[in-house]
C-alpha cells in the first residue's frame, strides 16, 4: 500500500452531530433545532454534493471555497 504524503491529504469539516436543513443552495447547520430556529447557525454555500446511491445516510458537500463537509443524513430537519 502506497503512503499518502502529508501535502496530498485533504481535510474535511464534520458536522455530522449537527442539525441541519438544505435552504435552495445553501445549507444551514446548527448545534440543534432551538439555536437554528434562534437564527445561530453556520451557512454552507453548496458547489457540489455527494451521497451513496445504495445507502444515503450521509451527505459529502463541497462548498463554493472548496471546503469539504461531512452531514449525517438522519440530522436532517424537514
Amino acid at each position: 500500500m502506497k503512503k499518502v504524503k502529508d501535502e496530498t491529504k485533504k481535510t474535511y469539516r464534520d458536522f455530522s452531530n449537527k442539525a441541519w436543513f438544505t435552504d435552495g443552495q445553501q445549507i444551514k447547520v446548527g448545534e440543534n433545532i432551538a439555536n437554528i430556529l434562534a437564527g445561530e447557525f453556520q451557512t454552507l454555500n453548496v458547489k457540489e454534493l455527494y451521497e451513496s446511491d445504495t445507502f444515503k445516510t450521509w451527505k459529502i458537500v463541497i462548498t463554493e471555497d472548496n471546503q469539504i463537509c461531512l452531514l449525517k443524513t438522519s440530522n436532517e430537519l424537514k
